[in-house]
């Protein structure tokens, strides 16, 4: 019986010390080289070419300047809100990594107010030359609406972005949001992750 009992309390130690020897992160720490992002304000303020961690949910309502960089989301969320139709914008070009986000809210497109052919992805508008996307999750709703007099074309429409052109990339990532289209819907190219 002493032996068992010793025996045991030996594994509960050496337990112990195993515990204690492997280096805990803390949720949210900033990786080395990275530039921490907490607010709307500072992810307005980013520029190309940096790196960028987000440390806490945001919601933001116009997209941000940068068009390359790296940017990891830390598995935080962005709320896209009124006048928000996309987190970067027009274009992610082939130095534009993004990954570990989560994106929310909701887009509405109207022929009649924008009158012109468009793109439409709640990540990117355009992703090209090697953007690359890993783990991101869009749950963004999208409502299009093509009045019946629209004709025009080189619409896109993308759950995570609307047109993905040369060597981009995309793992890992789901869009969990509704799409709902009215109207005129000829010449158009619709998709669950990319348009």
């Amino acid at each position: 019986m002493k032996k068992t009992l010793s025996f045991v309390l030996i594994l509960i130690m050496l337990a112990s010390m195993l515990l204690t020897a492997v280096p805990a992160f803390a949720a949210g720490t900033v990786p080395a080289g990275y530039t921490e992002v907490k607010t709307a304000e500072q992810f307005y303020a980013m520029t190309s070419g940096g790196k960028y961690y987000l440390s806490s949910d945001i919601t933001i309502t116009k997209s941000a300047g940068m068009q390359n960089g790296v940017f990891d989301g830390g598995n935080h969320t962005i709320t896209l809100g009124s006048g928000a139709n996309s987190v970067f914008g027009w274009f992610g070009n082939g130095e534009m990594q993004v990954s570990n986000l989560t994106i929310e809210g909701k887009i509405t497109w109207d022929s009649a107010q924008s009158g012109y052919p468009t793109h439409v992805g709640p990540l990117v508008m355009h992703g090209g030359n090697g953007f690359k996307v890993n783990n991101v999750i869009s749950s963004v709703d999208i409502d299009i609406n093509f009045d019946t007099s629209y004709t025009g074309n080189g619409n896109y429409f993308g759950g995570i972005i609307s047109k993905a052109e040369g060597n981009t990339s995309i793992t890992n990532s789901t869009y969990n949001g509704t799409v709902t289209i009215t109207g005129n819907k000829m010449s158009r190219s619709f998709g669950a992750i990319v348009g």
